[in-house]
């Protein structure tokens, strides 16, 4: 579900309402997907349960070892070096959402 998105303002990171009702949605993900967030999930369990006092609960799917929001600029380097190494150095990350979406059409999920 999309229920926040993060902005920067000012300098600092800021976790603000989506801009519009219609952005604020559930996303449908197939299965293979789910088993992968599944597993993430229990990866960042793990890495809460590690930082103890220090973790930070912003309810993000995706965050730094401690919960905070990910640096934009430091996800964009982490993707940089993936698609090296996948062999994909012509993929840009905003590529994703238009092979995300043929994905999810390919599956079946409604437009």
């Amino acid at each position: 579900m999309v229920r926040q998105t993060l902005q920067r303002a000012d300098g600092s990171l800021l976790l603000v309402d989506p801009k519009t009702d219609r952005s604020r949605r559930t996303v449908p993900v197939p299965e293979p997907t789910l088993a992968a967030l599944r597993k993430h999930r229990r990866a960042q369990a793990a890495e809460q349960l590690a930082a103890g006092e220090r973790w930070k609960d912003h309810g993000l799917v995706f965050s730094t070892s401690i919960g905070t929001p990910l640096e934009p600029g430091n996800l964009s380097t982490r993707w940089r070096t993936a698609r090296a190494e996948a062999g994909l150095d012509w993929l840009r990350l905003h590529d994703l959402r238009h092979a995300c979406a043929s994905y999810l059409l390919a599956c079946g999920a409604s437009p």
